[in-house]
């Protein structure tokens, strides 16, 4: 199954995500692809454009670079299409995982890798982390098997490691 987390396009979202620069770099991506007619990568860019807007709350504009990003790959499959869809999606939902006040950047996807992370491979069938304007965090866990009693306190542990971890203090 392809993942927008295996996207290139939300890779680079991620690590731009506190760069000052990093619209700057993206729309210039944008222009040297779409000035070389190079649609593949004037894709990607759209795509990490747009998801980027997303997590700094431009919404408008995000789903003008997702969208567009799509119109660009048109049925191609593949994980920058899979995190365009992801983000539209969130965005129709009104779930963006917007960074927060806590410390770190990107913190939501910073939470579910941090618990996907210490849990064993295969147990979590979704995962979704949603962070409030004011840093409260909502869970959507779906599992992909019945847990047995250590999984179960090992998924409680590890959310509460997450939250002392990621969630601002006081």
């Amino acid at each position: 199954m392809v993942s927008h987390e295996d996207s290139e396009a939300w890779s680079v979202a991620i690590e731009l995500h506190s760069d000052p620069e990093a619209e700057e770099k993206l729309v210039g991506a944008i222009l040297t692809a779409s000035e070389t007619n190079h649609q593949e990568l004037e894709a990607e860019a759209r795509a990490a454009l747009g998801i980027y807007y997303a997590h700094h709350g431009r919404i408008p504009d995000a789903m003008a670079h997702l969208e567009r990003s799509l119109e660009l790959m048109k049925q191609t499959p593949g994980p920058n299409r899979e995190a365009a869809l992801h983000y539209l999606g969130q965005i129709e939902r009104g779930q963006i995982p917007f960074p927060g006040p806590g410390p770190g950047t990107g913190t939501a996807e910073a939470i579910r890798s941090f618990v996907l992370e210490r849990l064993p491979a295969g147990l979590i069938s979704q995962l979704g982390v949603h962070i409030s304007a004011e840093g409260g965090v909502r869970w959507e866990v779906e599992v992909s098997r019945p847990m047995s009693d250590a999984e179960a306190r090992l998924l409680h542990d590890t959310i509460d490691a997450a939250l002392d971890r990621f969630q601002p203090k006081g």
